[in-house]
């Protein structure tokens, strides 16, 4: 799929959310507010070089990452029950493209990044709101994003939560090894200096923003 062809695709289903979005090859992020970035992409298929799929995401700028990710987001279709997953396009039907997946897109993207982009709600993601997320992750990103909304109550009830997931990990895979190494630093530095632990978050987002170039 042609990168303008993308670009445009992006674009129109946007419409006036697009201001904000920063695009890149096959892909609009917007990192405009704190804490974190929402974002689109449109993935291919190596079977089907006229077949495509779009892809909403949140991204927690506080979790330390060097690159895009959809951990936190789904493909359209995949939590509707019945939705439709893959497109095709052609040039001369770029409009009826648009507007069989533009509904859909509203329902879905729209809606989540919605519920979710913002601090509040994010602090309250579950594992079944998003297709590609680990428990681990989940966990990890809910301890960061209750200690950034300076909620006590709401911290230590997901520091809680953090070690009831962590224990149920058998021989961790190497991500998942990072994952832990870098939570327990973050609670060690808590437990020393809340303030630092603070500033630790802010630092890591601001590692991320360089790391992506935001």
């Amino acid at each position: 799929m042609r990168a303008n062809l993308i670009r445009r695709l992006l674009r129109a289903l946007l419409s006036r959310d697009a201001e904000n979005m920063c695009f890149r090859e096959a892909s609009a992020l917007d990192a405009s507010g704190r804490f974190l970035a929402r974002g689109v992409a449109i993935d291919g298929t190596p079977f089907d070089k006229h077949a495509f799929a779009v892809t909403w995401f949140i991204l927690p700028l506080y979790v330390p990452t060097d690159h895009l990710h959809y951990t936190y987001g789904a493909r359209l279709g995949m939590l509707t029950s019945g939705g439709k997953q893959w497109w095709e396009y052609s040039d001369d039907g770029f409009d009826n493209l648009v507007a069989s997946i533009a509904p859909q897109f509203e329902k879905e993207a729209m809606q989540s990044w919605k519920r979710f982009g913002n601090l509040q709600g994010f602090e309250t993601l579950t594992y079944e709101d998003f297709v590609a997320a680990d428990r681990l992750r989940v966990a990890e990103a809910r301890l960061y994003t209750a200690r950034l909304l300076q909620d006590e109550r709401k911290f230590l009830r997901r520091v809680s939560d953090w070690n009831h997931v962590k224990c149920k990990v058998r021989d961790p895979l190497d991500w998942q090894c990072e994952v832990i190494e870098r939570v327990e630093l973050f609670l060690s530095v808590w437990k020393r200096d809340p303030e630092a632990a603070d500033s630790l978050l802010h630092d890591w987002e601001r590692g991320t923003r360089e790391a992506l170039r935001l």
